[in-house]
């Protein structure tokens, strides 16, 4: 549960004047009311909000997400609707999500193939409350009369009822994992529907303003994203990864107040209307340029000047499409002739490793998405004194001439320069964006030093694309009314970048107890669920440890002595959380850990029991390595370790109680894989894993638990009867 309170208060002010008698007086007072010019602003906005979310998880299987947020801000109106809360409205905004781990199921447990599915649902409400400044009240603003007098004009005409936009997103997923976990896919398919949309309704005549806010609109928005990753060669040399991402969107426009209206972006005009998407261009389609006079002639089109006068377009003018079919081109004519959202869009990427050397790439591609170049519009114009590129040496200039440039005329009596198709562009691409090399420097692991490694990279390295613009990946503005306009802003660049990672192990007075505390404490809920399962396990195999030479006092293979360790971890943790208050939340979470455990394996015994299924326990060890497994490659990310972790003592005896699981494996079947990561039978751990014999397995223990004896990280028993 959360709380969240933003409070801006913003206040400008603005002069200029020119033709002072000197450039030492600078004060505005010695300046003509003719060159002088004023402006200024000042606005106070605040939102404040409540939040809160609950996650609960049942057998590790079935999850739950409950969210809520509530929202009120000083850009609503005062009848905003929602619920009203210490006298103003307020915005509430539910979620909830939920998933299902199939592969977590007994009937999963036979289908090799499959290593990992999860299926995902949720619904979403999330309110925009990114509203004008003001839009909600009614102001007035200054204005220069006659360039001498000053007075306030009517500027918007407040809406109470103005209240935030309402999105509300339905999602279903699959997350599966393939072929040894050697294939990764997670798919979305998405459907949103946003309501109250806040537009611009028209006022009549004499309201003194032609528009006002309002929340009068809908859109829908549905698509797909897919993700896969997958590891094509993974040896102990070698290594070769790739990914890939793809996605897709199509919004529409369902419900506007007028049924459309247009605004005007860069000089281009962007057309929002019912059954169109968000954002498309909106101007006149060509159709070349008049190459002689008789051509034109013929053609028999031509504009109205202010005065109504017809005006024939000529040899050298642009030629457009006559859509209305009257003879005169105007804004009737204009049609839709661009949209900016793409068809597909993503990135993939490549990763290649040869023992210590790494060279990674990402690219980045967009499909289908078209741009209104509005950098080229200024430079191509041919319709003022400013400098234009090189294109124009191929403008129209005598009769006969074939090109698909106009003449330039000052100031474009004809309007060729227009909002047009011209301006129109294929903006596709697909660009190289990094490519990184890594070395890892084999140096010795001290009491200190970790590792050492050197890098270089290279960003925007190039791109493929047909777009005559500097960067056809650029953003002018975040509104979706801006999306595909290029201003010219300053385009990315390429860089270069060199670096060296140093990892230092931090000394042991100097590590930050709290946060060892908290993220080991989960590893050892996961030895405490592990420990839970060992009783029934020895019970359902009936193995007898004597006949592979444990000592009858080795407490390797007695799981009760090894219990009796991890509550003495237990007992060690809890003289560290003595010192921080976070003792009570590691406390709960090993509680709930151990519960857990306890209901699964109860569930699994039962079930072994009561069917007779032998291969149940068998799955069950295979689960216990799993869960060390895990905890094991958690301890990895979050714990800064020194002397390469053999002197936790916690640490070694996760090892231990992965090797004791593993020698029981060893003596039921005759022979065990190997596994550094979660598999979901036994039948396919065999089929997929390099497989190994009691000998070998044998040998493989003690290379793994040597180092923490050496290191007096494990202070009981002996390994050499392994």
């Amino acid at each position: 549960m959360g709380y969240r309170f933003y409070n801006d208060y913003f206040k400008y002010t603005y002069g200029q004047g020119y033709n002072t008698g000197s450039d030492y007086m600078t004060a505005l007072s010695n300046t003509t009311s003719d060159l002088r010019y004023l402006f200024g602003t000042e606005y106070m906005d605040r939102n404040m909000s409540w939040y809160l979310n609950a996650d609960y998880g049942f057998m590790n299987k079935y999850f739950l997400n409950i969210g809520m947020s509530m929202e009120t801000s000083s850009r609503f109106g005062n009848e905003a609707g929602g619920i009203d809360l210490c006298g103003v409205s307020w915005g509430y905004f539910p979620s909830v999500s939920g998933a299902w781990l199939i592969s977590s199921e007994k009937f999963m447990r036979n289908v090799d193939f499959i290593n990992n599915l999860k299926l995902r649902v949720a619904y979403t409400m999330t309110g925009n409350g990114n509203l004008p400044v003001y839009a909600n009240r009614t102001y007035f603003t200054s204005s220069l009369v006659a360039n001498d007098a000053v007075g306030v004009v009517l500027s918007n005409i407040g809406n109470e009822k103005l209240r935030w936009e309402t999105t509300g997103r339905a999602n279903v997923g699959f997350d599966f994992s393939i072929l040894a976990n050697r294939l990764n896919m997670n798919i979305d398919y998405f459907y949103s529907k946003t309501k109250d949309l806040v537009t611009l309704r028209s006022l009549n005549e004499e309201a003194g303003l032609q528009y006002y806010y309002d929340n009068n609109g809908e859109m829908e928005n549905r698509g797909f994203e897919i993700a896969a990753n997958a590891r094509i060669v993974d040896t102990k040399d070698f290594k070769f990864n790739a990914g890939l991402t793809v996605g897709h969107y199509k919004n529409k426009i369902t419900s506007l107040p007028n049924g459309s209206f247009t605004t005007e972006v860069a000089g281009g005009t962007v057309l929002t209307t019912q059954g169109q998407p968000a954002g498309v261009f909106y101007g006149y389609q060509t159709d070349g340029v008049y190459v002689t006079a008789q051509e034109a002639a013929d053609a028999g089109l031509a504009i109205l000047s202010s005065s109504g006068q017809r005006i024939p377009f000529s040899a050298g003018d642009m030629r457009f499409v006559d859509h209305s079919k009257d003879g005169i081109i105007g804004e009737d004519d204009r049609v839709v002739i661009g949209d900016p959202n793409p068809d597909i869009y993503g990135n993939f990427n490549l990763n290649f490793r040869w023992r210590d050397l790494e060279l990674g790439a990402l690219f980045t591609y967009s499909l289908g998405n078209d741009a209104y170049n509005a950098f080229t519009c200024n430079l191509e114009s041919g319709n003022s004194l400013s400098n234009q590129c090189i294109a124009m040496e191929n403008r129209w200039m005598a009769d006969g001439q074939v090109t698909d440039i106009p003449r330039a005329t000052y100031d474009d009596p004809m309007g060729n320069a227009r909002f047009s198709d011209r301006w129109i562009e294929d903006a596709s691409y697909l660009k190289f964006k990094r490519l990184m090399l890594s070395y890892r420097v084999p140096v010795r692991s001290t009491s200190f030093l970790q590792g050492v490694s050197v890098w270089a990279a290279v960003n925007n390295l190039c791109t493929l694309t047909k777009y005559l613009g500097t960067d056809p990946e650029f953003s002018y503005n975040q509104s979706v009314l801006y999306q595909g306009v290029d201003a010219g802003l300053t385009p990315q660049s390429r860089s270069f970048q060199i670096g060296v990672k140093i990892e230092f192990v931090m000394q042991n007075k100097k590590v930050n107890m709290k946060t060892f505390i908290k993220n080991y404490m989960k590893a050892v809920g996961v030895v405490c669920a592990c420990m839970a399962a060992f009783p029934a396990c020895t019970d359902m195999m009936e193995t007898d440890s004597t006949t592979v030479g444990f000592e009858e006092d080795n407490r390797l293979d007695s799981p009760n002595d090894s219990l009796y360790s991890v509550l003495g971890i237990l007992s060690q943790v809890q003289r560290l959380g003595d010192r921080y208050v976070l003792l009570g939340e590691l406390r709960g979470d090993l509680m709930e850990a151990t519960a857990d455990a306890h209901v699964d394996i109860q569930e699994i015994s039962n079930f072994s029991v009561s069917s007779g299924n032998e291969y149940a326990s068998f799955y069950d060890y295979y689960n216990v390595i799993n869960n060390c497994n895990y905890a094991i490659a958690k301890m990895d990310t979050n714990i800064v370790f020194y002397e390469d972790k053999v002197m936790i003592p916690e640490y070694a005896q996760i090892k231990v109680i992965r090797a004791w699981t593993y020698w029981q494996l060893g003596l039921a079947t005759g022979q065990v894989s190997w596994i550094e990561e979660p598999v979901l039978s036994l039948e396919s751990a065999l089929k997929n894993y390099p497989q190994k014999n009691l000998e070998d397995l044998a040998q493989l223990l003690i290379d793994d638990l040597t180092p923490y004896v050496g290191a007096r990280a494990l202070d009981y028993g002996t390994i050499d009867n392994f």
